[in-house]
């Protein structure tokens, strides 16, 4: 898990520096496990706003299970499902489940649960991995967070992924075009 922290606190300070430079102000744009250890770091690394695709807060019934059995067997490794050209490494392992593991205990001890800078998170309901009902439920009651639903139905990958929200080919042009200007605007909201 320090090695997430150390590359949160590296890239924090690049873009910081970056958007000082320009002027403009510091925003978040984060995936899946990096929005959660970005978001359970928040008093340490603020932004300004942020958008979350997929953030990884909230989990299904099976999700203890499989902490379990990687506690167990935690080098095993195996090809990654996750399609070509979305992956960092084409071996995935279950050590990734618990440093997930880590950072969510974190949020679900509270940290990063008060950060209020106003949060845009993008979730699909049908999302394999994350419970985008339980995302929903804990944005409402937060005055600054939205919570947008997005779907995979235009996918353009020869097989689509409910988690996988992060491009045009992987929820289609007409999708993608919907929440780019939704982030847009909310990234504009506020700031004239």
């Amino acid at each position: 898990p320090l090695h997430w922290e150390e590359d949160v606190r590296r890239m924090h300070g690049i873009a910081s520096a970056r958007a000082k430079e320009l002027g403009v102000p510091l925003s978040l744009v984060a995936y899946s496990f990096s929005a959660l250890v970005f978001q359970v770091l928040a008093a340490e690394f603020p932004f300004g706003k942020r958008i979350l695709f997929a953030p990884a807060f909230e989990t299904y019934f099976w999700y203890p299970i499989v902490v379990w059995i990687s506690g167990l067997i935690p080098n095993y490794a195996f090809h990654t499902l996750i399609p070509e050209g979305y992956y960092a490494n084409q071996r995935g392992g279950l050590r990734s489940m618990l440093a997930l593991n880590h950072f969510l205990k974190r949020w679900r001890a509270g940290e990063g649960r008060q950060d209020k800078a106003p949060t845009l998170v993008w979730a699909d309901f049908e999302d394999e991995l994350v419970n985008a009902k339980k995302l929903s439920d804990f944005a409402s009651t937060k005055s600054t967070w939205t919570f947008e639903s997005t779907n995979v139905k235009g996918s353009q990958l020869k097989r689509s992924y409910h988690h996988l929200i992060i491009d045009q080919a992987a929820v289609g042009p007409q999708e993608w075009s919907r929440m780019m200007d939704g982030s847009i605007k909310f990234l504009e909201s506020g700031s004239k």
